[in-house]
């Protein structure tokens, strides 16, 4: 059935995700002043057709696509693939959700919470983001996670990644510390950090019998949220990008009550997500 952009068709106990079309940097600058980064092209392809195919063969049905910039260069091209039957209009359902008014990825997921149009779980995904990664098998872990902790917000994808791989973007830089159940229990970015030392809380080492220090990871870009997620947003003001969140809810998580975990691709699984011109040129 033919459907365009921007008209909402709900599906009962779709699986679904959110996609962020916009960075809110400048990182792409000025070719995103006349593009928008969702169009960029990759292998002479848009870079959002990427997204979507993975989206779709990875089981998702309903896909949020959320844009605040070119909306109507971005909603052209959702109706052009419609109408020409990409793969993954069989299987999936786009909805372009317009706010031209979100200054951040924080205040469009406060957005998207206000609409109410999320239900229970869902997969999130940052801008530019491209895996093959099977999503259904790991929603199921989360959700098994969830139902040993009744806390669990976010499970956030890593995958192994080398020191100085091309893959591996310098600004981005991640240290983890995580226990034997994969709980996060240390989360930071070091790209940008000027600190020679790093000071870990001295609870997470008396509290757990086993920690791991994790540096050979980096950031897929994808996490697997529960429904408590889109609130926790709202709340809080001061979560503007994903990790905010994750900072904020590890340094709160008595207060608000929330954890965070973390799965590990390996092998020949990949996800990746391009923020700025090196991981453009790493993923073409």
């Amino acid at each position: 059935m033919f459907q365009k952009a921007g008209q909402i068709v709900h599906k009962e106990n779709a699986v679904q995700a959110i996609v962020v079309a916009d960075t809110f940097d400048d990182e792409f600058l000025p070719i995103s002043e006349e593009m928008p980064h969702a169009l960029l092209p990759v292998l002479n392809r848009p870079l959002i057709d990427y997204t979507l195919e993975f989206l779709s063969l990875g089981g998702i049905e309903e896909t949020f696509l959320f844009c605040c910039t070119h909306v109507d260069a971005v909603k052209r091209h959702i109706n052009k693939c419609i109408k020409n039957g990409e793969g993954w209009t069989l299987t999936m359902k786009v909805n372009v959700i317009v706010s031209e008014s979100c200054r951040s990825f924080g205040d469009c997921l406060r957005d998207l919470d206000a609409k109410g149009l999320l239900r229970g779980e869902f997969v999130l995904l940052e801008p530019g983001t491209v895996s093959n990664v099977q999503l259904l098998p790991l929603l199921r872990k989360h959700n098994n996670i969830t139902k040993n902790d009744k806390g669990a917000a976010m499970t956030l994808i890593l995958q192994e990644s080398g020191i100085g791989g091309i893959g591996r973007c310098p600004h981005e830089e991640l240290l983890v510390a995580a226990n034997s159940n994969n709980r996060v229990l240390f989360h930071k970015k070091l790209g940008k950090t000027k600190d020679r030392k790093i000071a870990f809380p001295l609870e997470i080492f008396l509290e757990n019998p086993s920690v791991s220090l994790l540096h050979n990871l980096k950031d897929t870009h994808i996490a697997i949220c529960s429904a408590s997620v889109l609130p926790l947003f709202s709340d809080n003001f001061d979560f503007q990008t994903k990790d905010d969140f994750v900072r904020g809810l590890l340094m709160n998580e008595e207060i608000l009550g929330s954890t965070v975990y973390c799965h590990i691709l390996k092998g020949n699984q990949y996800g990746g997500s391009i923020t700025n011109w090196r991981m453009y040129q790493a993923i073409r």
